[in-house]
């Protein structure tokens, strides 16, 4: 019977301390080599070149072990937030036969966000749950996972939570009656009002916010939304 990641990510979880003993025995184990190789050198080496291998020796095996606990956890993160997705899902109501194929794409999506160059900092863990955080917003599965990138950048040019910024691209969207896919155009028009404005990108946040709803309420549309954002340039730079 073959293991997969998640099999591997419950065992490892459900034995936590299993873990941390393999990783105390491997920092065992290079102490040891350590001292096999000062004993090797001779002792006319040993506190000038000895010690220093053995103390390097020691702050890689630390490394090394810390890197892969970090992976690990960061693994199971990422897994959570996946099988959560999956529960939001089933609850609205998506069929088994589509889910499957909705989900392979979500994991491919959530890997490459968190190796994308434009997010500094974001894991798939982080592109996991903004679009958990998406379909709270009332997004279906499929407009959160095209929404996702967008809502990051948001986050990370506004240097805002992914849960704020996927509550006001969630919330900007429903009100003009975006499809996900037009969050990249939500970040365009806020940056671009950052830009002819001397306020920050949180204070263009909380001015749409404010406003787009008399906008939304009479054109729900790309364009409504475009006259909201310059009407509210307007205003900025005037006050």
């Amino acid at each position: 019977m073959s293991v997969t990641l998640g099999d591997l990510l419950v065992y490892i979880k459900g034995d936590n301390k299993g873990l941390d003993r393999a990783i105390d025995d491997s920092e065992r184990k290079v102490k040891g080599f350590g001292s096999r190789v000062t004993s090797f050198l001779g002792d006319s080496m040993k506190f000038a070149v000895g010690g220093f291998i053995k103390d390097g020796m020691y702050a890689v095996g630390r490394a090394m072990t810390g890197f892969v606990k970090e992976g690990v956890e960061g693994a199971a993160s990422w897994q959570d937030a996946l099988m959560m997705t999956r529960r939001y899902a089933e609850m609205a109501g998506e069929p088994v036969v589509t889910l499957g194929e909705k989900m392979a794409r979500l994991r491919k999506l959530t890997r490459d966000l968190g190796m994308d160059s434009t997010l500094p900092g974001a894991t798939s863990a982080d592109a996991a749950n903004t679009v958990n955080d998406l379909v709270k917003a009332n997004l279906d599965l499929n407009e959160a996972m095209d929404a996702a990138k967008g809502t990051m950048q948001l986050a990370t040019l506004a240097k805002m939570d992914y849960g704020r910024a996927a509550e006001v691209v969630g919330g900007t969207l429903g009100a003009f009656n975006l499809k996900g896919k037009d969050a990249i155009k939500i970040v365009d028009m806020f940056s671009n009002a950052e830009a002819l404005t001397a306020k920050s990108m949180d204070q263009v946040v909380a001015g749409l916010q404010q406003s787009m709803f008399a906008f939304s309420a009479t054109d729900q549309s790309v364009d409504s939304l475009r006259a909201n954002m310059s009407a509210l340039t307007v205003l900025m730079n005037a006050g």
